[in-house]
């Protein structure tokens, strides 16, 4: 099963386009509240390391990660690598 997510009803104000009562994949979800940060923040906004926060979010499904977090590459990653390549 993929890994799923929904928003906890409390904070519907926070992302009012997400649906609490729907269960969503967690990487279509994450990308509908980056865009939601986006158009509410400008091109400019930081995105948090974690888009889909506990706080606000439930999880469901997935398997658990063999291995360490640490050393794997991230989309941010891929930004800064290319703007880094972009300055030289």
């Amino acid at each position: 099963m993929l890994r799923q997510a929904r928003l906890k009803p409390a904070h519907t104000d926070r992302f009012p386009t997400v649906d609490p009562s729907r269960w969503y994949t967690a990487a279509a979800l994450a990308g509908m509240v980056k865009g939601t940060l986006i158009v509410r923040e400008g091109a400019e906004a930081t995105l948090p390391d974690r888009v889909l926060e506990p706080a606000y979010f439930e999880f469901r499904g997935g398997s658990r990660r063999r291995g360490s977090w640490s050393g794997l590459r991230t989309r941010r990653d891929d930004r800064q690598h290319a703007f880094a390549l972009a300055q030289s």
